[in-house]
C-alpha cells in the first residue's frame, strides 16, 4: 500500500511538471517527454477524494474520467497506449490506486495514468485549477508528519501562484516550523510565490529577523535575500545589518548573503558595513568578499585595498574568494594595481599563500591587454618564482599558470623556462607546466612537440627520482598532454 508520502509525491510530481487541476476535471498535467516520461490527465488521477492522514484506515478511491477498460493518455478518455520502456506500465484495469514497487517507484498506476502524447497535449491548466491545488497543499502543510510538510511546501512553490495571501500566509508560518527541512522549502517556495517588495510579507519578515529563535532569524535573511525585498529598502537593509553580529554563524552567513542582494551598488554606507565586518575573523568572511563584489563599484580603492590585504590571510578560502572577486572590481587597465601585485610578487618574505595567491591574480588581471607597462614585469618575476629549485611546489605551480596565460605566443623564454618543469619531481609543477606549454609554445616547436610526445609514451615524462620509466603513467598529465600537442 502507498504511504501518504509517496502518494504526496506523485501529486508534487504533477504539479512540477503541469497545472493541478480541479478534481474531476478535465485539465491535464504533464511530465516531459523522454525516459520515464508521464502525461496523465488530472481527471484521471482525481483528487477530490483527499489524502488521509498517517495511520488512517483506508486510502479513498482515485475517480477517473476514461471509459471503462480503456487507457487514458494525454486527455481524459483518450486511448493513449502505453509505453512498457517509458519506465511506468500503463494498464487497461479499472482500478485507480497507484501501486508502488519495492524500491519506492511506480510499478503501474492503473487505468489513471497512460503514456505518449506530448507537451502539447496538456489540457486547460487554468489558475483556477492551480488554486484548487494549491488548496491541496495548503491542507498538508498542518499534518504531523514533517516529511509530508516539506512536500507541500515545495509543491506551494512549484504551482507558482504568485500574490495569493493565503498562500504567502501559510509559507510564512512554516518558516518557525522545527523541521530544518520544511523551513527551507518554505523559504524557497515563498520566494517564489511572493511578489517583490510585497508590504505584508516584508513587514513580516522584518519582525522575523529579531525573532528569539535563531533558524526563524535565518529563514527571514534568506527569504529577503531571495527577491521579496526591493533593492535599496533602508528598513530591510537596517535589519540585515543588525544581524551581522548574531552568534550564529548560519544567521550571519545568510544576512550577508541577503545585504548583497538588497544593498543597492555603490551604497556607500553597507559598504561600509560589510568592510568593517570584514575586519573581524569569521568563517563567513568569503560571503562578505562576495557580497562587496556585488555592491561595490569598479575601482573603488577602499574595496581594492581591503582586498589586497585579505590577500596575506591564512584562511585559503577567503584567498580563493579575493582571487575571484578582486579582477571584477579593478578598473580595466588599471597598471597601478598590476605594478603593486607585482611587488607583492617579489617579496622574498611572503608566505607561500600570498606569493601563489598573488601569482593567480596577476595571471587573471593581466588577461586585460590595456594593462601594457605591468605585463613584462610580471613575466620576469613569475619566471624568477618558476625557475627557483628551492620556492615551494605551490607557488611554481600557480606562477607556471599564470605565465601560461599572460605570456605571448611563441614567447622562446618562456618555453625555456617551462620545458624542464615537464620532467619536475612534482606531479602539481608537471601538469601546470603541460598546459602552459600547449598555451605559449608556437606551432612547430620541436622542443614542445618532444616534451609533450614523452608523456604520452616516448621515454621518461617524469624524473629518475619521479620513479617513471616510460612516458607519464599518471591519466592526469597523459590527458592535458594530449590536448596540448595539436596545439604545438
Amino acid at each position: 500500500t502507498a504511504s501518504p508520502r509517496r502518494l504526496l509525491r506523485a501529486m508534487v510530481d504533477a504539479v512540477r511538471f503541469g497545472a493541478l487541476s480541479r478534481p474531476g476535471s478535465g485539465a491535464g498535467l504533464a511530465r516531459g517527454q523522454g525516459s520515464g516520461g508521464l502525461v496523465a490527465s488530472a481527471s484521471a488521477l482525481g483528487l477530490g477524494g483527499g489524502f488521509p492522514r498517517p495511520g488512517g484506515p483506508s486510502w479513498p478511491a482515485m475517480g477517473h474520467s476514461s471509459r471503462p477498460g480503456s487507457r487514458s493518455g494525454s486527455r481524459p478518455g483518450s486511448a493513449a497506449g502505453a509505453s512498457r520502456g517509458a519506465g511506468l506500465r500503463g494498464s487497461t484495469s479499472s482500478s485507480a490506486l497507484p501501486n508502488f514497487t519495492a524500491g519506492g517507484g511506480f510499478a503501474e498506476f492503473g487505468s489513471s495514468i497512460g503514456f505518449g502524447g506530448r507537451g502539447s497535449d496538456i489540457g486547460s491548466g487554468t489558475a483556477t485549477g492551480s488554486r484548487d491545488g494549491a488548496a491541496q497543499f495548503l491542507r498538508k502543510l498542518g499534518e504531523a508528519d514533517a516529511r509530508v510538510r516539506a512536500e507541500a511546501a515545495k509543491a506551494l512553490g512549484q504551482l507558482g501562484v504568485r500574490g495569493d495571501p493565503a498562500v504567502s500566509s501559510a509559507l510564512l508560518g512554516r518558516l518557525t516550523d522545527t523541521n530544518r527541512l520544511v523551513r527551507k522549502n518554505a523559504a524557497e517556495a515563498l520566494a517564489q510565490v511572493a511578489t517583490r517588495g510585497d508590504e505584508e510579507v516584508v513587514v513580516v519578515l522584518l519582525r522575523f529577523l529579531a525573532h528569539d529563535t535563531w533558524f526563524v532569524r535565518q529563514g527571514a535573511a534568506s527569504c529577503l535575500g531571495r527577491g521579496i525585498a526591493v533593492r535599496g529598502d533602508q528598513r530591510v537593509i537596517e535589519g540585515l545589518a543588525a544581524l551581522l553580529g548574531d552568534d550564529r554563524e548560519e544567521v550571519m552567513s545568510s544576512a550577508i548573503d541577503a545585504l548583497g542582494v538588497v544593498g543597492r551598488v555603490g551604497d556607500s554606507a553597507v559598504i561600509g558595513v560589510l568592510l568593517e565586518h570584514l575586519r573581524d575573523r569569521h568563517l563567513a568572511r568569503p560571503k562578505v568578499v562576495n557580497a562587496l563584489a556585488q555592491i561595490a563599484e569598479r575601482g573603488e580603492v577602499r574595496v581594492l585595498e581591503a582586498l589586497l590585504e585579505l590577500l596575506g590571510e591564512a584562511d585559503e578560502e577567503t584567498r580563493q574568494a579575493v582571487i575571484t572577486v578582486l579582477p571584477r572590481i579593478a578598473t580595466p587597465g588599471d597598471e597601478a594595481l598590476a605594478r603593486s601585485l607585482v611587488t607583492r610578487l617579489e617579496d622574498a618574505g611572503g608566505a607561500i599563500g600570498v606569493v601563489a595567491a598573488t601569482a593567480t591574480l596577476l595571471g587573471q588581471l593581466l588577461t586585460d591587454a590595456a594593462i601594457v607597462g605591468a605585463r613584462p614585469l610580471a613575466i620576469r618575476a613569475l619566471l624568477r618564482r618558476t625557475q627557483d629549485a628551492g620556492e615551494c611546489w605551490l607557488v611554481r605551480r600557480d606562477c607556471i599558470g599564470a605565465l601560461g596565460r599572460i605570456a605571448a605566443k611563441g614567447d622562446g623564454d618562456v618555453v625555456s623556462a617551462l620545458l624542464p618543469c615537464i620532467a619536475d619531481a612534482d606531479g602539481g609543477v608537471r601538469q601546470a607546466a603541460v598546459a602552459a606549454v600547449g598555451a605559449v609554445a608556437s606551432r612547430g616547436d620541436l622542443r614542445a612537440t618532444a616534451a609533450l610526445s614523452e608523456l604520452l609514451g616516448g621515454g621518461g615524462g617524469g624524473s629518475a627520482q619521479a620513479g617513471e620509466t616510460k612516458g607519464e603513467r599518471l591519466p592526469f598529465l597523459r590527458l592535458p598532454a594530449g590536448e596540448a600537442l595539436p596545439a604545438v
